[in-house]
């Protein structure tokens, strides 16, 4: 279920819109095609499973309909286009195999996402919000200013590559704005009171405490073969002159025996916790002060270790945190109106599947839903 978690469920995706207080920023979008949209009186009269895909009246190909949401349908090209767009944000993360065999997963969860992105449009709709065609014009005219794409003929070239329009585009942008207007009504009750963030401070107080850490350089002298006599002679003469003066890099390149011992360098050391190093380097390293040099024995070597510095572990002041914890809070109390709100909203959604591979989605809603049952489905 790897891609299952990593999936970003839609409500989250909303949060960030909800939560945005200098309004969108666009982006031009590898975008495929619209999602599912409310389909025309004649449309609705078409045959269960089959609809006129673009060009049909000239004998095009014919676009089946996968589900219906309250009588709106999402289209196989629509949800094709929607999971090839997912699927590329996954490429390269993980082999083929593994990722072929989580697929089926993968495409439910896009259509569980088409399915509440339905079912909030329409919601929208029924609230009458909309978007105008000037604040549009300033969405178009943002995207282009923030890719730099004022000359017209270089926005034309953008759009292309992009495979969409500007048409297309003006679309997508009308459907965030609504969005937006959508969960600003949704979510504008969700507060957070100063005793409910001193609260949660207290109560998770490890969450701005920072661990111990710890810079350190050192040398490796592994084991070759049964008798460790001859490596630690090696570990014991390197020790011995960097107590007397020697550099940890120096000493390294003399006694360090590649490729299997290993020499870290001071400048090249960074900050670990304890909690991070195998056992017996934590415990030496508990025990030295700075600049000071010391060896022990591990189960594949020799380790001469130098701590070059320590970071004692410290909790960051409630007034300092203040601002994060209250953004955590209002973060997760927007997730649990979301989820109640689409708990509610698709409760009474009537979805009809006519798709055999989809045939478990009303069972994934109603699992989702805490064990309501969602409206018919066929």
């Amino acid at each position: 279920m790897w891609l299952a978690e990593r999936l970003r469920p839609l409500h989250l995706e909303l949060i960030a819109i909800a939560l945005a207080v200098l309004g969108l920023v666009f982006a031009v979008p590898a975008w495929a095609g619209p999602q599912a949209t409310r389909q025309p009186g004649a449309q609705a009269a078409q045959q269960p499973g089959a609809a006129p895909a673009a060009g049909s009246g000239q004998g095009g190909l014919i676009d089946r309909i996968l589900l219906r949401v309250n009588g709106d349908a999402v289209l196989h090209s629509e949800f094709e286009a929607r999971f090839a767009e997912t699927l590329a944000g996954f490429a390269g993360q993980l082999p083929a195999a593994e990722l072929e065999a989580q697929l089926p997963d993968l495409r439910m969860n896009v259509l569980v996402g088409m399915v509440q992105s339905a079912a909030l449009e329409q919601h929208a709709e029924d609230l009458g919000i909309t978007a105008n065609a000037n604040e549009v014009d300033r969405g178009i005219a943002q995207v282009r200013e923030n890719q730099g794409l004022l000359d017209d003929e270089i926005w034309r070239q953008a759009l292309a590559q992009n495979g969409m329009t500007e048409a297309e585009l003006r679309v997508e942008l009308s459907r965030n704005i609504v969005m937006r207007r959508v969960m600003f009504e949704i979510t504008r009750n969700v507060l957070v009171s100063e005793r409910e963030a001193v609260a949660y401070y207290e109560q998770n107080i490890d969450e701005f405490t920072s661990a111990e850490q710890v810079l350190f350089g050192q040398i490796i002298l592994v084991f070759q073969g049964a008798d460790r006599a001859p490596v630690r002679e090696r570990a014991e003469q390197a020790l011995a002159e960097l107590r007397a003066g020697g550099s940890l890099s120096a000493v390294g390149a003399k006694y360090a025996i590649p490729p299997n011992d290993q020499v870290l360098a001071p400048d090249a050391a960074s900050w670990l916790s304890p909690s991070d190093l195998q056992p017996h380097v934590a415990a030496t390293l508990a025990e030295m002060t700075p600049m000071s040099y010391s060896m022990v024995e591990g189960p594949f070597g020799y380790y001469i270790l130098q701590l070059l510095d320590r970071r004692e572990s410290t909790t960051l002041p409630y007034e300092e945190a203040a601002a994060d914890v209250k953004t955590r809070l209002q973060d997760r109390k927007t997730s649990d109106r979301l989820d109640d709100f689409f708990r509610e909203l698709l409760q009474d959604a009537y979805i009809e599947v006519y798709a055999e591979e989809f045939e478990q989605l009303p069972a994934i809603l109603q699992a989702e839903n805490n064990g309501a049952p969602t409206g018919p489905s066929r």
